[in-house]
C-alpha cells in the first residue's frame, strides 16, 4: 500500500518539474489514480471479508432459540422465526422427548423420538411421522429395523421378537404382509405369502420335529392343497380346509402303506383304497378312517372279502373267498361268520345253516359231495344231537344221534326181569 502512495507523489512531482503539457498531465493523474486504487483493492477486500464473517457468526448466533410452541411444547435449537427449523430439541407437554431435525416446524429429516412409556423410535421423519429408514424399540421388548411410511412399518423390515423369534420380510400398515420369512426360537421357520399378519397364500413351515407343509394357507391355517410330511416320514398330499385333512387326498406311510380317497374332518370318510405294501388291500367305504358300507378287502393270503362292514370288521352280509377255493356267503357279524350262511367246500362238501364265531352251530345241513345229507344240530363245529340221514334223492337213510362229532352207539337192550307177586294169605 505504501509503494503504491509513493509511485504515486513521484510521477506528480516529476510532471510538475518537466512542465509537462496540460494533457499529458491529466493522462498521467489518471494512470496515478488507477495504480492507487489497485493498490488499495486487497485491503477493501480484506475489510468486506471480516465484516461478512462477523455478520455470520452474528446470524448463526442469534439463530438458536428457546421457544414455546402453541400446545405448550417446549423447543431450544436452530429457528426460522418463532418455527423450529434446523437441528433442535422438543420437549412436549405430555413427557414425549425429539431431538433432531426440522423443517418450518415439523420433524422431517433424521431424528429420535423418545415416548413418555420408554418407547423410542430413531431414523428418518417426514412432516411429523416415520418415513423412510429407522429402528422402532417397543415397550414389550420387539426391535423393528427397517422401513416406514406415514408412520407406519411398511415395506421391508426385520421384527426382533423378546421371546427370541424374528421376522424378515414385507409389512403393510404394521402388519406382515407381503412376502417374509419367520424364525421361531425352537428353530421351526415359516416362508412365504402373508396377510395381515397371517400365513395366507402359498408358504412352507417347517416345525422343530422335522416335519413340513408346503402348500396354501387361509388365515393362518393350512387351507387349500398342499403336502404334509409327517416327523415319522408318512406323507399326506391332497386338500385342507382350516388346517384339517378334508377333501380329495394320497396318505403315504412310512412303511409302503397308501391310502387314497375321500377325507372328512381329518379321517378317511367316503370311498377309498388302501393298498398295504404286504399286497393286501381294500376298496369301498369307509367311515372315522375305518371300513364301513360296502367294500372289498383282498387278504395277504389271497383270501377275498366282499361284503358289509362296520367299525373295521366284517360285518353284514357278505362272501369269503379262501384262497385254496372254500366259499363262505352268509352274514357275518364282529369279523365272524355268524347267523345263517351257506359253507362250500373245495372238496364239494357243504354246509347250510347256522353260525357262530366262524364255526357251524345250531340247525343245519351237511352235504357230502356224493349228495348224502345230514340234518340236524351242531355245536361249534360238530355235529351235536339227532341226526336224519338223508340220500341225494331225499330218502332217509337212517336216524342216528352224535355227540361232538362221534355217532353215538346203539346200547344194548336190557330184559326187565319180572317182580315176584305177592300171596295172599288165607283167612282162618
Amino acid at each position: 500500500m505504501k509503494h503504491t502512495i509513493y509511485i504515486f507523489l513521484i510521477i506528480l512531482l516529476s510532471c510538475a518539474s518537466a512542465g509537462m503539457a496540460q494533457n499529458k498531465f491529466t493522462k498521467v493523474v489518471k494512470e496515478g489514480v488507477g495504480a492507487f486504487k489497485e493498490g488499495l483493492a486487497p485491503l477493501t477486500n480484506l475489510v468486506s471479508a471480516k465484516d461478512s464473517t462477523a455478520s455470520k457468526a452474528k446470524k448463526t448466533k442469534s439463530n438458536i432459540k428457546e421457544l414455546v410452541l402453541k400446545d405448550g411444547s417446549r423447543y431450544v435449537g436452530e429457528a426460522k422465526g418463532k418455527k423450529p427449523h434446523g437441528k433442535g430439541k422438543v420437549v412436549y407437554v405430555n413427557g414425549d422427548v425429539y431431538e433432531g431435525d426440522f423443517v418450518k416446524g415439523l420433524r422431517s429429516g433424521q431424528g429420535t423420538y423418545i415416548f413418555k412409556d420408554g418407547e423410542k423410535y430413531v431414523g428418518s421423519f417426514l412432516e411429523d411421522r416415520h418415513h423412510g429408514n429407522g429402528t422402532y424399540f417397543f415397550a414389550d421388548g420387539r426391535r423393528y429395523e427397517g422401513d416406514w411410511e406415514n408412520d407406519f412399518q411398511q415395506g421391508n423390515g426385520t421384527m426382533y421378537y423378546p421371546n427370541g423369534d424374528k421376522y424378515a420380510g414385507e409389512w403393510f400398515e404394521d402388519n406382515r404382509s407381503g412376502l417374509g420369512t419367520y424364525l421361531w426360537a425352537n428353530g421351526a421357520t415359516y416362508i412365504g405369502e402373508w396377510k395381515n399378519d397371517k400365513h395366507e397364500g402359498n408358504g412352507t413351515l417347517q416345525w422343530s420335529d422335522n416335519s413340513k407343509y408346503e402348500g396354501s394357507w387361509h388365515n393362518d391355517l393350512i387351507h387349500g392343497k398342499g403336502v404334509y410330511t409327517y416327523s415319522n416320514g408318512d406323507v399326506y398330499d391332497g386338500d385342507w380346509i382350516a388346517g384339517v385333512r378334508n377333501g380329495k387326498g394320497v396318505y403315504k406311510f412310512a412303511n409302503g402303506d397308501i391310502y387314497e380317497g375321500d377325507y372328512r374332518n381329518g379321517e378317511w370318510n367316503g370311498t377309498g383304497t388302501y393298498k398295504g405294501a404286504n399286497g393286501a388291500m381294500y376298496h369301498g367305504g369307509f367311515r372315522n378312517g375305518l371300513r364301513n358300507g360296502y367294500g372289498k378287502a383282498t387278504l395277504e393270503n389271497g383270501a377275498v372279502y366282499e361284503g358289509n362292514w362296520k367299525n373295521g370288521l366284517r360285518d353284514g352280509e357278505g362272501k369269503y373267498f379262501w384262497a385254496n377255493g372254500d366259499v363262505y356267503e352268509g352274514n357275518w357279524q364282529n369279523d365272524n361268520m355268524n347267523g345263517f350262511g351257506m359253507l362250500r367246500l373245495s372238496n364239494g362238501n357243504k354246509y347250510r345253516g347256522n353260525f357262530l364265531n366262524g364255526l357251524e352251530h345250531g340247525d343245519g345241513l351237511a352235504e357230502d359231495k356224493d349228495g348224502t345229507r345230514y340234518e340236524g344240530t351242531f355245536s361249534s363245529g360238530k355235529r351235536h344231537g339227532q341226526f336224519v340221514v338223508k340220500d341225494s334223492t331225499g330218502n332217509v337213510i337212517r336216524t342216528c344221534e352224535y355227540i361232538m362229532g362221534q355217532i353215538k352207539p346203539d346200547e344194548p337192550e336190557v330184559k326187565e326181569t319180572p317182580k315176584p307177586q305177592k300171596r295172599k294169605r288165607r283167612r282162618r
